[in-house]
């Protein structure tokens, strides 16, 4: 902050301090008055605005919501990175349908703790949302006013006082392993792309977004490695783009290839090659494993695959039907039941702790129900 005196009158001064520009009108921050006395008396005034810190007030005094929030979708997060373009979508989309009406528009320091808790409410009573559907838009409230705070946009402080419902979490239910096997034989001969996708999914505990992202520079064929790095997603009015993993830096990894998959990736370049020559493009292709072009340079949609593995289970009613997503819970059902640690499970599924621990807990409570039953078969064996 700076600021200066001017002599108006015998008697009469006109101080004012400057606190730099509004972050957002772009306009110069000011605040003046005019002080009667002697110099010394203006002097005085003009320290007096400075302890006042006039500079935070004017910063936030005109801040709604809307603006703070569309700020933070637009900052890096705190890794240094550009915020994920779906991530950004979605919670773009979700405050927009259920906050902005009611808050967007007002101050965000005028905004009380009750403001928000009758939010909460009324969107549980009248618009149906489930108690997890609420902590979504609390935590991109809580994200964007903390933001608001540190760069002294806000001065309030008034969404850490308010405490959103409680959502209880139903455990995670992992497909069996005869089940992922029967969809694997049938696909094997029908669909060798929706083959490849599951068992990749199976075996990794890869996501749909880094299936459709995998690209044939991503695979060392001489070391049977595959390097999961990106992923493709999918957002309206800007079609599929390619993005980093799901969790950041945290979701890169290198895995070995299994014999089985690393065959099948080998007749499958060698199909890929043939192509480029036909094409009498002889260069090195930056290609993609899924795609639905003949020289794979775009990548498959990823609800394309979805489609296919929701039809594939819908012409097999017979057989309990699985997702991609229920893959990865597989995947970590049969990591716990083969005695991995989940220190290591979490660095192979690349996930949260907490999430892989609910996935441990989940499968270790469904293999004592089964012991359960083990053991009264082998009572009723004995009494009979």
């Amino acid at each position: 902050m700076t600021g200066h005196i001017r002599k108006i009158n015998e008697g009469k001064w006109f101080i004012r301090i400057s606190a730099g520009k509004h972050p957002i009108t772009g306009k110069r921050i000011q605040k003046s008055r005019v002080i009667e006395g002697s110099r010394r008396d203006a002097t005085k005034a003009l320290h007096d605005l400075h302890r006042q810190d006039y500079a935070g007030l004017l910063n936030s005094s005109n801040v709604t919501l809307d603006e703070i929030v569309a700020m933070w979708l637009d900052a890096p997060t705190k890794g240094g990175r550009n915020r994920a373009a779906s991530t950004k979508y979605h919670d773009q989309k979700r405050y927009k349908r259920y906050v902005h009406p009611t808050l967007g528009c007002k101050k965000a320091d005028d905004i009380r703790p009750p403001d928000f808790a009758n939010l909460y409410q009324s969107l549980i009573r009248d618009a149906g949302l489930s108690p997890r559907s609420i902590l979504h838009i609390h935590s991109i409230l809580r994200a964007s006013l903390n933001w608001g705070w540190r760069h002294e946009l806000v001065t309030s402080q008034a969404i850490a006082k308010v405490v959103p419902p409680s959502a209880k979490l139903s455990p995670p239910r992992a497909p069996d392993t005869k089940v992922v096997l029967s969809h694997l034989e049938l696909l094997e001969e029908s669909s060798p792309d929706l083959w490849l996708a599951v068992f990749l999914a199976g075996s990794m505990g890869l996501r749909r977004s880094e299936i459709a992202g995998l690209r044939w520079s991503h695979i060392d064929l001489d070391a049977k490695t595959l390097k999961v790095c990106e992923g493709i997603v999918k957002i309206p009015g800007h079609g599929s783009i390619t993005t980093g993993t799901k969790t950041g830096l945290h979701g890169y990894a290198r895995f070995d290839l299994h014999q089985t998959s690393f065959d099948v990736l080998i007749s499958r370049y060698s199909e890929f090659g043939q192509r480029l020559l036909a094409f009498e493009n002889r260069e090195q292709s930056n290609g993609y494993l899924f795609s639905s072009d003949l020289l794979c340079e775009r990548p498959i949609d990823p609800d394309l695959l979805t489609k296919w593995l929701r039809k594939h289970c819908a012409n097999h009613p017979e057989i309990e039907p699985i997702t991609f997503q229920s893959l990865r819970k597989f995947t970590s059902s049969a990591l716990e039941g083969g005695g991995v640690d989940e220190t290591t499970a979490s660095a192979l599924l690349r996930d949260r702790p907490e999430t892989v621990s609910r996935h441990y807990r989940a499968a270790n409570a469904s293999r004592l129900r089964s012991a359960t039953l083990l053991l009264g078969n082998l009572l009723s064996s004995q009494s009979s």
